[in-house]
């Protein structure tokens, strides 16, 4: 026949050493699970808490406040009339959270127009595979890449000045001491690569520049996207043209001499 074990019944030292440390307004669960003999009997005769036992807890006793003595407001229990065409909307506790520093009403960051450090250009892989890019120089490429990441960041002044995106692109000014801030290139080499990019349809001259009342006025440019129809033939019959008016020029130049 099997039997329950029996619980082990506390030792007789390690009882007195914790009801002693009772009586002092200390904890004995320590005491009572692994408290040595030599330790306990030296605690219950002098008193002093062994160095080899952790350091001494008080009991935690609980403090029960009086009541007051004035009464209690009556609660009002007068609730309003139910609206039957009123909408639920959650009780808000508290005051209304204020927006954090750089947080719009509805949760968004505020973000401003960034520095021209923090520009990118926004380029897909497939518009790169389109002819109007192969055409393009090496000084081209780059003038049209700062064109396309001006034209972003003009989107983004008026986006932040609460205007809505239109069909047409806003206006941006690039200049020649841009250009050579940028690229370190020749006044020649910056306007044939503008004339490239008009050319082929990468930009379009909006306003133009010159000297107004004394002051010097940039000529502004739009992004637009006739690049993507482009075609070499259309170069090769604009090269036709200019070559047959050439050839016509020197019969008139023969004929009269």
């Amino acid at each position: 026949m099997s039997t329950a074990p029996r619980k082990r019944k506390p030792m007789e030292y390690r009882a007195q050493a914790a009801a002693k440390a009772r009586e002092m307004g200390l904890q004995s669960r320590y005491i009572s699970q692994h408290g040595k003999y030599d330790d306990c009997m030296w605690f219950v005769d002098t008193g002093h808490w062994p160095e080899t036992w952790p350091q001494p807890k008080p009991v935690l006793t609980l403090v029960k406040t009086p009541l007051p003595s004035q009464p209690l407001e009556p609660v009002n229990t007068d609730l309003p009339a139910k609206n039957e065409n009123a909408v639920n909307t959650p009780l808000l506790r508290g005051r209304k959270k204020k927006a954090a520093k750089g947080v719009l009403a509805n949760g968004r960051n505020e973000k401003g127009v960034p520095k021209f450090e923090n520009w990118f250009c926004r380029i897909y892989p497939k518009d790169i595979t389109y002819p109007a890019w192969k055409e393009l120089s090496k000084t081209s490429t780059d003038i049209a890449n700062i064109c396309f990441a001006k034209r972003d960041h003009a989107r983004a002044s008026e986006r932040a000045k609460g205007k809505k995106d239109s069909d047409i692109d806003p206006v941006f000014q690039f200049t020649f001491k841009e250009a050579v801030g940028f690229f370190r290139i020749s006044r020649p080499t910056f306007d044939k690569s503008i004339k490239q990019l008009m050319s082929l349809g990468f930009i379009e001259r909006a306003t133009g520049g010159g000297i107004f009342d004394g002051k010097g006025i940039p000529a502004t440019y739009r992004s637009i996207e006739n690049w993507r129809n482009w075609h070499p033939t259309q170069q090769i019959k604009r090269a036709c043209n200019d070559s047959r008016k050439t050839a016509l020029q020197q019969l008139k130049k023969t004929k009269s001499q």
